[in-house]
Order: C-alpha cells, then structure tokens, then sequence
C-alpha cells in the first residue's frame, strides 16, 4: 500500500482547517398564514433569517494569479475559494456549509456561491466552496 492510498485521519482535516470565521445560516420561512389584520399584512409571503455560528475554515482570497485557471464568470479578484468541514455540531445541531449562506472572514463578507464536496473513498472529508465577496454582483 502506497503512502498516496492511505485514508487521511480526520484530525488532519481539523488542523489544516484552523481560521475562526463566521456562518450565517440563512433560512427562509412563510411568514404567517392567519387571517390578514390589514389589508397591508404580507400574507403569503417569505421571511429571510440567519442564525451566526463560529466555525474553523480555510479562507484563500482570490489574487490575480489564481484567476486563470478558474472558469470565466464564476470569480473575480477579491473572491474567495473556503474550505469547510463536512458537517459542523454547533449547539447539539448538526449544520454544513450551504449554497447562500454567508462565511464572514478577515472582516470580508461572503455569499457562498456553489459547494463541492471531496471523498476519500466513499466517505465525505471535506467540501469546497467558492465565495462572492458581499456585495459584488452574482454571476
């Protein structure tokens, strides 16, 4: 058996991943069903919310080197590539890093763009995610 084949420990995932950054989980839910009080309620309608836990990540910023080999389009300089635990047990729940939720890092803020997740076998060791710096437009 080569040393390439051998299963990377989960310890070394945790280690590798040692920046303090900030998740928001952002949640949408219908705001209340219930007879209207007036004809202004937003009935029907969704609320977004978010939920901030602290979380070890590997946060790389986008340089003007990194750019090239990344498909057009999808980020800019300024942006950043995360790296994430699979799951995170934050206040006996269980969350992972998702499509829209929000890492702040460095005093940036982020929106998590796409995730991809890396296996080691048929087991997720980590995930991959890119990050639209806050207020730059979505591609």
């Amino acid at each position: 058996m080569s040393i390439m084949s051998k299963p990377v420990p989960n310890w070394l995932y945790k280690r590798l991943l040692k920046n303090t950054v900030q998740l928001i989980k952002i949640s949408e839910t219908m705001i209340s069903n219930t007879i209207p009080v007036s004809e202004y309620e937003e009935y029907g309608q969704t609320e977004i919310t978010g939920s901030t836990f602290t979380i070890k990540a590997e946060i790389q910023p986008i340089t003007e080197k990194d750019i090239i080999p990344l498909a057009p389009g999808i980020l800019e300089v300024g942006d950043a590539i995360g790296f994430f635990l699979k799951e995170y047990n934050l206040e006996g729940t269980v969350y992972t890093v998702d499509v829209d939720d929000l890492i702040i890092a460095n005093g940036i803020e982020y929106e998590v763009q796409s995730i991809t997740d890396y296996f080691q076998g048929n087991k997720i060791v980590f995930r991959r995610g890119y990050l639209k710096q806050k207020g730059r437009p979505r591609s």
